[in-house]
């Protein structure tokens, strides 16, 4: 459920529907709308589910960044070059 500065009230599940009445500044989160709003055009459905694996990619990648296993292979990568 959604209320607006207008007190209009949206109750939905759609995600696109959610996201796309939501004011968002951050330029990673607005990143986000716009996959969800690609999603959308070009499935029809699905913005919620790719809202979701980004969120995973993004916790993984920080959990791979903090360990020894990313820097190995950064390191490895780098002597490659």
């Amino acid at each position: 459920m959604i209320q607006d500065g207008k007190g209009n009230v949206t109750i939905t599940n759609d995600g696109a529907t959610i996201l796309k009445q939501m004011p968002v500044l951050h330029p990673a989160a607005r990143m986000l709308v716009e996959l969800s709003k690609a999603q959308d055009i070009e499935a029809g459905h699905g913005t919620t589910s790719a809202v979701i694996i980004r969120e995973i990619l993004q916790r993984e990648m920080n959990y791979l960044t903090k360990t020894s296993v990313y820097n190995c292979m950064s390191l490895s990568a780098n002597s490659a070059l």
